[in-house]
């Protein structure tokens, strides 16, 4: 089968396509990210929607689109729809299936608008009951989230992430992931753009010792990277990390509107903790707990047994897309 995207996430879409073409599948994707460079292409340019004004997409916009697309796009078989989920709006009229895997929390750019906001959750609702949508997400966090205000059940399959080629290999210094600057006191935990660099290369990861992560979201594809990548990786315990993000320090992009899901139960379901998923991660209470556990780690073991695990947990997601296309986007 082959599927048509436009995006604003260019790292979702990228391990879509590679999952979707192991199974026999193509994906011809747009992007308006600004982020296109990370895979050596250049940004797209889609007629009537950009990356200036799709935050104002409405009914209008939708009607324009399909009778601007509806002979150019109907070869296609589908349509693969992840950030923003509301592009999902403009392949309604297409009467085809709509595979939709919500990366990050599914109402942008609807947060603040209560009305527009009713107007998405309605079609979601009605897409999902008549079949068209394919509700997918690919955390717990998003999976909880959906489904409180959709009231439909939502698929949870991860994103693998393989694209980015990551080999651990191991090193010297651990690589701390914060979008806050955090003084450690610790000559083996370094800051990653002093590290890295700002636009540095996958292949650099391979020789980390581990990397720290005070995370800003329930789920990033970069945490998908380097789990798949075996790279040993290091999170606040569940309660260091409620009094960090209290702090302003982690869980900065958690949510954009009034009404944040942000008790110790909802960020208990961020992949991190998610130990059916993501086991062998490890966690520190504190900073100088950090400062110890990062002397007497034994990385090689950790990535070994990541190693193994991922061989069975890749297979499960791929299971998991093939019972989606076979069950729900039959030709």
């Amino acid at each position: 089968m082959n599927f048509f995207n436009i995006d604003l996430h260019v790292s979702v879409i990228a391990d879509l396509k590679s999952i979707f073409s192991k199974l026999g599948h193509t994906i011809t994707d747009k992007s308006l990210s600004g982020h296109t460079w990370v895979f050596n292409r250049r940004q797209d340019s889609v007629r009537l929607i950009n990356q200036h004004n799709w935050r104002g997409i409405d009914k209008s916009l939708c009607d324009k689109f399909y009778n601007e697309y509806r002979n150019e796009l109907k070869e296609y078989d589908g349509f693969i729809c992840t950030y923003p989920p509301a592009f999902s709006l403009l392949y309604e009229k297409f009467n085809k299936p709509i595979i939709l895997q919500v990366p990050i929390r599914f109402e942008v750019p609807f947060e603040n608008r209560p009305t527009e906001l009713k107007w998405f959750i309605d079609f979601l609702r009605r897409g999902i009951d008549s079949n068209q949508i394919i509700p997918v997400c690919n955390s717990l966090y998003e999976k909880k989230y959906c489904e409180k205000y959709t009231d439909r059940e939502w698929i949870l399959i991860p994103n693998i992430c393989d694209y980015a080629g990551i080999k651990y290999e191991g090193g010297e210094n651990y690589v701390l992931y914060s979008h806050v600057q955090v003084a450690l006191k610790n000559p083996t935990i370094t800051d990653k753009d002093e590290y890295l660099g700002f636009r540095y290369q996958w292949k650099s990861l391979n020789k980390v010792k581990g990397i720290v992560h005070l995370p800003y979201n329930a789920s990033t594809m970069s945490i998908f990277e380097q789990y798949t990548g075996n790279i040993p990786l290091l999170f606040p315990t569940l309660d260091f990390n409620m009094s960090l993000y209290k702090s302003g320090i982690t869980l900065s992009e958690l949510s954009w509107n009034q009404n944040k899901q942000d008790s110790s139960d909802w960020i208990a379901l961020s992949d991190y903790y998610n130990k059916e998923w993501m086991p062998y991660i490890t966690y520190f209470s504190s900073f100088d707990d950090l400062n110890k556990i990062a002397e007497a780690l034994n990385v090689g073991d950790i990535s070994n047994k990541m190693r193994g695990f991922n061989l069975k947990r890749k297979q499960r997601i791929y299971d998991r897309w093939k019972t989606v296309l076979n069950g729900n986007c039959k030709q």
